[in-house]
């Protein structure tokens, strides 16, 4: 895959150029009614990976948490998502030490 991340033209976990879309990561919006008024991080991602990542695939979940972060340099929305990200691994973290 082209390691340029800010490219929309690929998915960023396997590289698919069809059936793009942004997805909300780390954090996902869901079916409710206050979806319009959301704003958080997105990344591309196709739509086989997009749903991977709502079902918590751990390849799936690993690469985004691992290409995500340059992603978002490029895009120059770092600053707004890092937040978002230390959050969920901080939450991952604790979750991983709680089950065991």
């Amino acid at each position: 895959m082209d390691q340029s991340y800010s490219r929309r033209g690929r998915c960023l976990v396997c590289g698919s150029r069809y059936g793009l879309e942004d997805a909300h990561f780390p954090y996902d919006i869901g079916m409710g009614r206050r979806r319009r008024n959301v704003h958080l991080p997105t990344v591309t991602l196709c739509i086989y990976c997009h749903r991977l990542e709502h079902l918590n695939h751990p390849d799936t979940i690993d690469t985004l948490l691992r290409r995500a972060p340059d992603y978002w340099r490029e895009r120059k929305e770092w600053e707004f998502a890092r937040p978002y990200l230390e959050r969920y691994l901080a939450r991952r973290k604790y979750l991983e030490a709680v089950s065991g």
